[in-house]
């Protein structure tokens, strides 16, 4: 069908030709131009040719002179491209000679030289070769778009003492700092004992432009951590603790759990500033993993804890992490029957390692070495991805 269009449309060219051939036979036509005393008196058949020909030269000077330059400069700027990113390859691949020399290669283009200074740098750090690192990070700060990046990689290897701080410091105290500066110093002053200056750079490092936010929330998570590490005093901790910028962050289990650790550390007279974080998320949401770390908090036992707990129950009455909360509040009142039954619901439920290990120390506590090994074995064989025996 496509064929037999393009021979009937071939022969209406072919018979239109021949009808203009046929009428500029009988007319070929006149053209007289004068022009500043200039005349030009040729056929209109001559003049359009000669037309034609001008034009085709005039669009070949121009690819010359103009798009000719831009594309040979498009070529060598994407073999320039080229070689910093087969460099990247050589290097993944274990090539570190040939992932110099294409470095090398890469420096020598304007465009590229910053980022090819900076992972010619990285190379030579990881080769040992320490100074050639530094004099290639220098040459990478003296370029104005690489000068935060170059003293950023430069304090990264260098070692945690107070010149490295102070520089640290001074990095981000500049205009605009670099997101990645403002989250190194909130980690070094945490690691330091500094709370309130890792919480305070850790705010600016939220409010800063570019940062993304699984960055913010890791930084967020390894600040806190370090901070109630090192927190010496229970106002320490709730200063911390207040001082988390993401309140959602608060109702993490794994942000209590860290509280909570730091309130076993210091073996306060009164603990419980975890489990009131607790209550409060959960009373904010139910979350079941909060559920099962309730019981292992800080300060959490008694009568009023078990109260609490079942209360919960009575709104999740098929929780397999409350109930097993509460068979570990149970036993550790050494209310035997009340937690070997809410185990077995929780095995019920959800047969999983941690119910069979709390089998088997709720045994232990009964002096059944038996059924003792059956839970920990049990937990074991789940652990493994076996089935339960």
């Amino acid at each position: 069908m496509i064929a037999s269009l393009r021979f009937v449309w071939l022969l209406a060219l072919l018979a239109a030709a021949a009808l203009i051939g046929v009428w500029l036979r009988a007319d070929p036509g006149y053209l007289f131009l004068r022009w500043q005393g200039y005349e030009i008196r040729t056929y209109l058949v001559v003049a359009v040719a000669v037309t034609a020909v001008v034009g085709v030269l005039c669009v070949l000077a121009y690819w010359l002179l103009f798009r000719w330059p831009k594309r040979l400069l498009a070529q060598q700027r994407a073999r320039r491209a080229r070689d910093l990113n087969l460099a990247t390859l050589a290097r993944l691949e274990g090539r570190p000679k040939l992932a110099e020399k294409l470095y090398e290669r890469a420096t020598g283009y304007a465009t590229l030289r910053a980022s090819a200074l900076l992972q010619q740098a990285d190379l030579a750090q990881e080769q040992g070769e320490q100074q050639r690192a530094a004099d290639l990070l220098s040459q990478a700060a003296a370029l104005p778009e690489a000068r935060h990046a170059a003293q950023l990689q430069a304090l990264r290897a260098r070692p945690n003492d107070a010149e490295s701080l102070a520089d640290l410091r001074a990095l981000a105290a500049a205009t605009n700092p670099p997101p990645a500066a403002l989250g190194m110093l909130a980690e070094r002053l945490a690691k330091a004992g500094d709370w309130r200056g890792a919480l305070e750079q850790l705010q600016k490092a939220r409010k800063s432009r570019g940062a993304g936010p699984a960055e913010l929330d890791s930084l967020q998570r390894s600040v806190l951590h370090w901070c109630l590490h090192t927190a010496v005093d229970s106002e320490a901790l709730i200063a911390v603790w207040r001082g988390v910028p993401t309140k959602d962050y608060r109702r993490h289990p794994q942000a209590i759990t860290q509280l909570g650790q730091a309130e076993a550390r210091l073996k306060l007279d009164k603990p419980g500033l975890a489990a009131d974080a607790l209550v409060a998320a959960m009373k904010r949401e139910w979350d079941p993993q909060l559920a099962l770390l309730y019981a292992d908090l800080p300060g959490v036992s008694g009568a009023q804890a078990l109260r609490r707990a079942e209360g919960w129950l009575n709104a999740h009455p098929k929780c397999a992490e409350l109930l097993l909360a509460l068979a570990r509040l149970c036993r550790r009142e050494e209310l035997w029957g009340k937690a070997r039954d809410y185990l077995n619901l929780a095995l019920a439920q959800s047969p999983s390692a941690a119910a069979w290990e709390e089998w088997g120390r709720l045994s232990d506590a009964q002096n059944d070495p038996r059924e003792a090994r059956r839970g920990y074995l049990n937990a074991l064989r789940l652990a493994r991805g076996e089935s339960a025996v």
